[in-house]
């Protein structure tokens, strides 16, 4: 078997998920970034572009080995800032030329996308209001790089993997897509309480958006606009401007509506949950 290092967050792991074995061969990536057509996000109501950034990782034998094709990890970053000062933060490139150049892992390509938005995340889950951010992923960023990149264009060699926001979306996406993706890691997956309104942190961070939308205002600041967020994917109401959404709290003391709590209930988890045994054997978890 197989023994890796500590995983660099996802990349790695998600990899040996993949069961990227590889030769030894000296190693260093370089990264570009990328202008991917959204089609997806045009119809978003916070007016959000439909062209969106993406970070590409390419190992260093991309250029010296033009017939060659290499296998694609989809790494999703979190919520609160875009694709480049996370990956600026947690610097996988050198790690993972380190792992290649010694043979641990065969090379790949890392794309991430930048899925920051108005609020500074999507969550990457489909709403009327901030966008069709998972069939941006799925359908348009997928297709983007399988024609753009020497890619192997098979869902053997393609795989997801994201923290935070990222790992929600990460776990989100590859259950409802496993013929996309045949792998899947997520660190530190944020938000996934199926009881998250009740909470009193968040209760706290619901008061916070309430008072906001009672202003008039739009959301900001980490709280009231991951809030907003979590709204626009669970309780989206395209006829209250200017934030678009219902929230399960009411009034300053920040009381559970019911009615629309029970909305936030659809979770990663609770997806994973109705899958059926087919589709979680499917995929490789991490």
């Amino acid at each position: 078997m197989l023994t890796l290092p500590r995983c660099i967050l996802g990349a790695v792991c998600l990899a040996a998920s993949l069961g990227l074995v590889a030769l030894r061969l000296e190693a260093q990536g370089v990264s570009r970034v990328d202008t991917v057509p959204a089609p997806s996000l045009r119809a978003n109501l916070y007016g959000d572009p439909d062209v969106r950034l993406a970070t590409v990782y390419l190992p260093r034998s991309y250029s010296d080995n033009p017939s060659r094709r290499y296998p694609v990890v989809y790494l999703l970053h979190g919520f609160g800032g875009g694709a480049e000062p996370f990956l600026r933060r947690i610097a996988f490139e050198r790690p993972l030329d380190s792992l290649t150049a010694r043979g641990a892992l065969r090379e790949m390509i890392v794309v991430t996308p930048d899925a920051n938005n108005r609020l500074t995340g999507s969550f990457f889950r489909n709403s009327p209001v901030t966008g069709r951010w998972e069939d941006f992923v799925v359908k348009d960023l997928v297709s983007f790089i399988d024609a753009n990149y020497r890619t192997i264009p098979s869902r053997k060699a393609r795989g997801i993997a994201g923290w935070s926001m990222g790992g929600y979306g990460a776990l989100y996406i590859a259950a409802r897509n496993p013929g996309t993706f045949s792998a899947v890691y997520s660190l530190s997956a944020c938000c996934l309480l199926a009881d998250l309104p009740g909470e009193s942190l968040w209760r706290i961070r619901g008061r916070e958006a309430v008072r906001t939308e009672a202003s008039g205002r739009f959301a900001e600041g980490f709280n009231a606009s991951i809030v907003t967020a979590l709204a626009a994917i669970y309780s989206p109401n395209e006829a209250r401007a200017p934030l678009f959404v219902n929230f399960p709290w009411a009034g300053d003391s920040a009381t559970v509506v019911d009615s629309i709590a029970k909305q936030w209930r659809d979770t990663p988890l609770e997806i994973i949950r109705r899958s059926s045994p087919a589709t979680l054997k499917s995929l490789k978890w991490a």
